[in-house]
């Protein structure tokens, strides 16, 4: 299967899990409280509030350092800047109620999509690019995508949403950006 097939058909796969997801939104909403341990919950709470997001960002790039991968710095920092810059975008045009359920933190912005879901996800590719402790970064990843619908803060069809444009941020980011600064300088040498 050729390249760009593959492209659209996993693009296809993840609208269509995002349109499930919207569907079941009210349903998988009433196994929050189920879902819930109470001796984890103050970890939940730290990682849904943006100081436990900032210490992720730190966190990954201290291992990026670690691993002499400096050059993904630049460009991890533009990815997390675009998932910021379009989640806030989308929550004050989409404008989606939280859930009506009691969350264990107060956010006041509209719930889609994930803001903590589309950040952790942008940083996806980054990740990949790990070689030893890959793994000590995708854990903390992982839960912090799912705080929001822990917390109950967030729809799992906004988390879905989150992760989707996040990783295409995290892709572009990574894969076309570095053409993208190439052709520039060149550009910019040749005048």
């Amino acid at each position: 299967m050729q390249k760009r097939t593959k492209t659209s058909l996993l693009i296809l796969i993840s609208i269509l899990i995002i349109i499930i997801t919207f569907l079941l939104d009210n349903l998988f909403l009433k196994a929050i409280p189920t879902l819930r341990i109470s001796f984890i919950n103050p970890l939940f709470i730290f990682l849904g509030g943006t100081i436990g997001l900032l210490s992720y960002l730190f966190f990954l790039s201290l291992l990026f350092l670690h691993e002499k991968k400096t050059k993904f710095i630049p460009y991890l920092v533009i990815a997390v800047v675009a998932a910021i810059a379009l989640s806030y975008l989308l929550k004050y045009t989409i404008l989606r109620p939280r859930p009506e359920i009691i969350p264990l933190l107060i956010k006041t912005t509209s719930s889609f999509p994930s803001a903590h879901a589309l950040i952790t996800a942008s940083t996806f590719f980054f990740i990949k690019k790990l070689k030893s402790i890959k793994i000590l970064a995708f854990i903390p990843a992982f839960l912090i995508t799912f705080t929001g619908y822990y917390n109950g803060v967030h729809y799992l069809s906004d988390i879905m949403a989150g992760i989707l444009l996040g990783i295409i941020i995290s892709y572009l980011t990574l894969n076309k950006l570095p053409a993208i600064r190439k052709k520039l300088e060149s550009l910019i040498t040749k005048s």
